[in-house]
């Protein structure tokens, strides 16, 4: 029986599984701290968390190809402030 890619069997190295809770974590938090904030704000928020734009995407309810069109726009602008 499997979970995901690893088998029942493998034992993983405690300090790895808090490392991944950890990364979760932050996440999870980025996510509620972005909550009723413009898109553009909570694009910079979740991306400030590591998160990638399909996952920052599947979050909002756009396309991960719109997240990276306004990352991209976001830093032309600030280029020319």
């Amino acid at each position: 029986m499997k979970t995901g890619a690893r088998s029942l069997t493998h034992k993983r190295d405690p300090s790895e599984i808090l490392e991944e809770i950890n990364r979760k974590f932050d996440k999870l938090l980025a996510l509620i701290a972005c909550q009723g904030k413009p898109t553009n704000t909570q694009i910079q928020i979740l991306t400030k968390a590591g998160l990638t734009g399909e996952e920052i995407g599947g979050l909002l309810g756009i396309s991960g190809d719109a997240v990276r069109h306004r990352r991209s726009t976001m830093r032309k602008r600030r280029k020319t402030k």
